[in-house]
């Protein structure tokens, strides 16, 4: 269950993006989401997100952030939860694939 916090940022961000969260079921289940992560991460989620819309999470591959491409340092990028990171330039929430499997 460590990985609780990733899967449900993951599926805030989906829901955020779709029209499945245009519903008043997808409404429903936002806010069940946003009740499940720590309000620290959903505030810098929301701000990341009204910045870089559907790339605010993205995956992180061979240390460097999908989403700007700029590898990280060797101590890595910042970790907010289990399973989320951020990207140390453009502060993006990574994640690695793996982890949502």
């Amino acid at each position: 269950m460590l990985l609780h916090t990733l899967s449900t940022l993951a599926r805030l961000h989906e829901l955020n993006f779709s029209k499945a969260g245009e519903t008043v079921k997808g409404n429903l289940e936002k806010k069940h989401c946003e009740s499940e992560i720590s309000s620290e991460i959903l505030k810098q989620y929301h701000i990341v997100a009204e910045r870089y819309g559907k790339t605010a999470l993205v995956p992180i591959q061979k240390n460097t952030c999908t989403g700007c491409f700029i590898t990280q340092p060797r101590t890595g990028p910042k970790e907010l939860a289990p399973g989320i990171y951020q990207c140390t330039h453009c502060r993006r929430f990574l994640f690695s694939p793996d982890d949502l499997l």
